[in-house]
């Protein structure tokens, strides 16, 4: 089809009727709102309440994430989306209600995360004292007039000879115990006189040893751990309820997945009113419409009484970029903005690019039992999940080249790989004695593959330079057209013809080199330069030469494609019926992964450099109107 025309729009309107027009703007779906550039006597718009929807979108988000961890339901990758008329979609009182459905999954979440982390602090808390645990005295330390007891920890590699008698050193009449052990430490209690503390202390750390103190600890490590674990075990049943709490119906999941897409929608109309300017009693917009819509926006304008303005857009204007195309090509639209929507002013590439799409993936894949899978996958997703937007262009495109892929499979012979050969072998033990190739088998002759992709090749660089030339002579410029096209298209067709019949194409191809050395350098002021600048020009054979060699990669992925499936079916074949069918199912799900992504990478490849890279004008900026638009919910309709 074509890129849309655009309208630009202008509206002013009474302040007080502001939120009506842009809800009536977001149900209608076909205005884009752009900033409007300030004027003497007004002022940005305030909407004080987007930042008020942006906590609230948030919040709502957060109790989703919870929601989906801690849910009573199941949520199945198929399950249909929740739908809901529109006027209830953004009713208040629905979107209240989930905000506090909100706030108490949020608040029962914080007081989770603070249990666990005072469950885990504990834990850490009653490790301390484990090692202790055979010590029949409270912790903190014992002292009195005379005595004092020191808890430490030595190394492992002390024995608890050496850490007595360095004990024993520094005080002779002291008692040292060694009370547990592990593979780093040893945990030692001490008694000594008063005297006597800080020399045995200071031994201790003199080979490695640290002092624990556990102040105020008036119990033994026993008395410690069982209170710890009777706290542990009452914060573990307040966690045990707070996750119930936390189990949420579908009915309440639902309803927040409803009001993260109405605030999400209200939080966009919020925005779009910042973009106008205004005074205390009227504002001013300024936005972008399709011309096919500008009779109904007229309608709907003059039926509310508001001020309004169509024009067609200016030479310094950039218009949104939209594209018009039946339901077999819009799904290629993907593949272009993959790389850069069309400008506005340029050409949709997508009907003349998508037939060679499909042909480039289904050749290079070529395989008619992975085209059907494909399909089926498409198909599949389509009828089970309802997409939308990219996710469901990409369906329809699976279902397109996966009907091209079945095609060229039963061209080039490739059904699962060599299944039906393999499969005859495995049970009679002969050679399969036909071929199921319907035209030829491109790993039996990849020269006529080479040089059917080169065809191929050129034929689309040929249509590339007609689209090329076809805007050449829309702008006004003829001759360049005949030159620069033109001129080429002779020498391309005396090459050609020289196949054939060499006198006839020689004569075309040297008229078509004298065209270009007359021809090409004509910006050129100096006769001279002009001379050399054609000349010059005739290298760029070298150019198109390279870039229908680019199209080799057809084969390349075919081949690859048909190679290692037959590799895969050999070696099913080697491990007997059983074996088969393992090697079978794994090896062809890796196959057709592998090259399911390559055919797809390659074939747009071949697209955005070979085929744009002569015509396109890119840099466009897609329509992106002031509508609902919902991601987890389906919105139905309704008249105002």
């Amino acid at each position: 089809m074509a890129i849309v025309r655009m309208k630009h729009l202008s509206v002013m309107a009474m302040a007080a009727e502001r939120k009506k027009l842009f809800e009536l703007l977001s149900h209608i779906g076909v205005v884009e709102i752009s900033e409007t550039a300030l004027h003497d006597g007004f002022s940005r718009v305030e909407n004080p309440a987007s930042e008020r929807l942006s906590e609230e979108l948030s919040a709502v988000k957060s109790a989703i994430s919870i929601a989906k961890r801690y849910g009573s339901f199941k949520k199945g990758l198929f399950s249909p989306r929740p739908e809901i008329g529109e006027r209830d979609f953004l009713d208040d009182a629905l979107i209240s209600a989930a905000l506090s459905d909100a706030k108490k999954i949020t608040t029962a979440e914080a007081t989770l995360s603070r249990s666990r982390a005072e469950v885990a602090r504990l834990s850490a808390v009653a490790e301390t004292y484990a090692p202790w645990c055979e010590l029949d005295v409270p912790l903190d330390c014992l002292s009195g007039k005379f005595y004092d007891t020191t808890l430490a920890t030595v190394p492992a590699s002390k024995s608890a000879e050496d850490i007595g008698q360095t004990v024993a050193d520094a005080s002779e009449l002291s008692e040292c115990f060694v009370v547990s052990a592990d593979r780093e430490l040893k945990y030692v209690f001490v008694l000594s006189f008063s005297d006597d503390t800080e020399r045995v202390r200071d031994a201790i750390k003199q080979i490695g040893g640290a002092i624990v103190r556990f102040a105020g600890v008036d119990k033994t490590a026993k008395e410690k751990i069982a209170e710890i674990k009777k706290e542990i075990s009452e914060l573990e049943k307040a966690i045990s309820d707070t996750e119930a709490s936390l189990s949420v119906t579908e009915e309440i999941y639902d309803r927040l997945l409803i009001a993260q897409d109405a605030l999400d929608t209200k939080l966009s109309v919020a925005n779009a009113e910042k973009m106008g300017i205004g005074t205390e009693r009227v504002f001013y917009i300024e936005g972008w419409c399709p011309a096919r819509e500008e009779k109904m926006l007229t309608g709907i304008f003059e039926e509310n009484g508001t001020a309004y303005e169509f024009r067609d857009p200016q030479e310094d204007e950039e218009p949104p970029t939209l594209t018009q195309n039946s339901r077999l090509i819009s799904p290629f639209e993907t593949v272009t903005n993959m790389y850069s929507p069309p400008a506005y002013r340029g050409i949709d590439p997508n009907p003349l690019m998508a037939p060679f799409f499909a042909m480039f993936f289904g050749i290079m894949l070529s395989d008619a039992g992975y085209g059907l899978l494909l399909m089926l996958a498409g198909v599949f997703a389509l009828a089970k999940m309802n997409p939308r937007g990219g996710f469901k262009n990409f369906m329809q495109l699976a279902i397109i080249c996966g009907a091209s892929t079945v095609v060229w499979g039963i061209l080039f012979g490739g059904i699962f790989g060599n299944t039906i050969p393999s499969v005859y072998e495995l049970f009679t033990g002969k050679i399969f004695p036909y071929s199921i190739a319907v035209w030829f088998d491109p790993s039996q002759n990849p020269m006529k593959m080479l040089i059917f992709s080169m065809v191929l090749g050129g034929v689309q660089i040929v249509v590339s330079m007609a689209i090329k030339g076809y805007m050449l002579i829309r702008e006004g410029h003829v001759w360049d057209a005949v030159f620069d096209i033109g001129s080429w298209w002779l020498v391309f067709a005396g090459a050609v013809t020289c196949i054939f019949n060499t006198n006839i194409g020689l004569y075309i191809l040297i008229a078509g080199l004298a065209a270009l050395i007359l021809t090409q350098g004509r910006a050129k002021k100096n006769i001279i330069m002009k001379f050399f600048g054609g000349v010059m020009s005739i290298y760029d054979i070298t150019s198109y030469f390279s870039d229908i060699l680019s199209y080799s990669r057809l084969l390349a992925l075919s081949l690859a494609t048909a190679v290692v499936s037959q590799v895969v079916n050999t070696m099913g074949v080697l491990t007997g019926p059983v074996g088969f069918f393992i090697v079978f199912v794994i090896g062809h799900v890796f196959n057709i992964a592998i090259n399911l992504i390559g055919s797809f990478v390659h074939s747009a490849r071949l697209q955005y450099v070979e085929f744009f890279g002569r015509f396109y004008e890119s840099g466009g900026r897609l329509f992106n109107p002031l509508s609902i638009k919902t991601k987890n919910i389906d919105v139905i309709k309704e008249e105002n």
